[in-house]
């Protein structure tokens, strides 16, 4: 169902933003997947918009970093 979806592609994502050291993007990922095994859905819309917000925050760094970076 949903739990299983949430769980599996929140779970995906949690290790894909842990290979940059977002520690915040990271937990946020977590939660969700947390959610998502124990089938705890009622805060999944919230949590999902704090992830949101923590990925769009990692954009902005990596984004700074480049540019800081040069070609």
């Amino acid at each position: 169902g949903k739990a299983n979806v949430l769980e599996r592609n929140a779970h995906a994502l949690k290790g894909m933003v842990a290979n940059f050291r977002s520690d915040a993007a990271t937990q946020a990922a977590y939660s969700l997947e947390k959610m998502g095994r124990e089938k705890t859905l009622d805060q999944a819309a919230q949590a999902l918009e704090t992830l949101s917000s923590r990925v769009d925050n990692l954009d902005r760094q990596l984004r700074s970093f480049l540019e800081e970076s040069g070609p």
